[in-house]
């Protein structure tokens, strides 16, 4: 039997006049004696579930909208029932005045016009508060103990984080809609993940309605031991290729970067499953072992940047010693919004003095950054100065206009003597390609 907190005596519930379940079985409705649950204009509201004969009872809080407390709709008056369909197994609201009418009902929908409703994986992701209808299924032989265990036990569990691994590892679907956290479990550990945070309030903002899918790691095609945590919104995995990415408010992938995953002690857990599905190959990078940074070891070593920030910090390695740095209006001009963004994996490479080329800068440049690949689309932002920098595209330099209008390769040249040295020592310790 599922583990529920305690309620109150089902006679306490009618005298006390509190709305009870007693069935989820549409058949079953008038001989069960269930009364019409009128939850209008509530927020919230709370039922009690009848279990076996006379026992406690046991509360079940619903939502009209995940991860909100608007209020159900005017006349929400009827049934809630269960549904067993091909693949679908939840629950819905079935609106009508009395048994006799359930037929001729309707069923309530969401703002959006999708049917409301609390999906079997919904309700064993978020056990504590759905353990109660899951018995109640249980109970009136709509599902077998091992079915509901199994749910419950798959919910949770990534089998594996690599897309062309789902089927064969038999890999489920996780319904994490309206949760503040999600806590998927990585060979026996649970992983704690927000969402987001609201930069307001500081307060965690909750996964979105309808957030079901599968965590997978998105790899990069041309630096493989690149990649990042993404949430595939899709009903089943076969449909894993036709869904989309989960996205944060900003409308960008919500993501757990590789650098995280790899130095982050509280992401363990993904940092090994990542490795036993052969994503990230050991040896890891040097940094993983004794560092919480990423470091640059060598040139055309590549690394994630954003097109919108406006600096980032770097990190060199020049032989065991390690030298940071922040370097600033890379994408944009004079510490204002940059005209593009989106996610890129670059490199630095020496800065080129073929013909066409030529620093003409009393202090040369050492650097140049080579867009590789983009790990999101690159997106215009409605803002800064799109002809200070052209369109980016993978294989190439970025380019930044110069004062007489012309495009030359950007280039980075410190001001501090001591960091020019220092990078004069990085190009010159990093192996020539090939």
């Amino acid at each position: 039997m599922l583990e529920m907190s305690s309620g109150i005596n089902v006679v306490q519930a009618r005298a006390e006049k509190r709305p009870l379940l007693v069935t989820l079985n549409r058949h079953n409705i008038s001989a069960a004696g269930q009364e019409l649950l009128d939850i209008s204009e509530e927020s919230k509201p709370v039922l009690y579930c009848k279990g076996h004969g006379d026992q406690e009872e046991n509360p079940v809080r619903l939502q009209y909208m995940h991860g909100s407390d608007g209020k159900f709709p005017p006349n929400t008056r009827g049934f809630l029932y269960h549904v067993r369909e091909d693949h679908r197994r939840h629950i819905r609201f079935r609106l009508c005045t009395s048994a006799d009418d359930f037929r001729q009902g309707t069923d309530l929908v969401r703002p959006n016009g999708r049917r409301w409703k609390l999906s079997w994986e919904s309700m064993a992701g978020m056990l504590k508060a759905y353990a109660p209808l899951l018995q109640m299924i249980q109970d009136e032989n709509m599902a077998s103990i091992e079915e509901i265990d199994n749910l419950i036990y798959a919910q949770r569990l990534v089998a594996t984080l690599s897309p062309q691994h789902f089927l064969p590892k038999g890999q489920s679907v996780m319904d994490i809609s309206g949760r503040t956290r999600a806590y998927p479990n990585f060979s026996g550990r649970n992983q704690q993940l927000y969402y987001a945070y609201n930069n307001q309030t500081a307060n965690q903002i909750p996964y979105p309605a309808d957030t079901k899918g599968v965590y997978y790691y998105r790899q990069s095609k041309t630096a493989p031991t690149l990649g990042e945590l993404r949430f595939r919104l899709c009903s089943n995995v076969q449909s894993f290729e036709d869904g989309s990415d989960l996205c944060v408010p900003s409308g960008m992938p919500w993501r757990v970067s590789f650098h995280h995953i790899l130095t982050t002690p509280g992401f363990r857990a993904i940092r090994d499953q990542v490795i036993r599905d052969g994503l990230v190959k050991k040896p890891l990078p040097s940094f993983v072992e004794h560092a919480t940074i990423p470091i640059q070891a060598s040139l055309h070593q590549p690394f994630v940047v954003e097109l919108s920030t406006l600096r980032f910090h770097l990190h060199f390695q020049i032989g065991t010693v390690v030298k940071s740095c922040w370097i600033a209006n890379v994408f944009n001009l004079h510490q204002r919004s940059g005209a593009y963004r989106g996610r890129a994996i670059v490199q630095f490479e020496q800065y080129p003095t073929q013909e066409g080329h030529e620093p003409i800068a009393k202090r040369p440049p050492l650097l140049a950054l080579r867009f590789l690949e983009f790990l999101t689309p690159v997106e215009m932002t409605g803002k800064g100065d799109k002809s200070a920098m052209p369109y980016p595209e993978v294989g190439q330099l970025l380019f930044r206009r110069g004062q007489q209008g012309e495009y030359r390769p950007w280039g980075y040249s410190p001001r501090s003597q001591s960091m020019r040295e220092v990078l004069k020592a990085f190009v010159e310790q990093s192996p020539p390609r090939d």
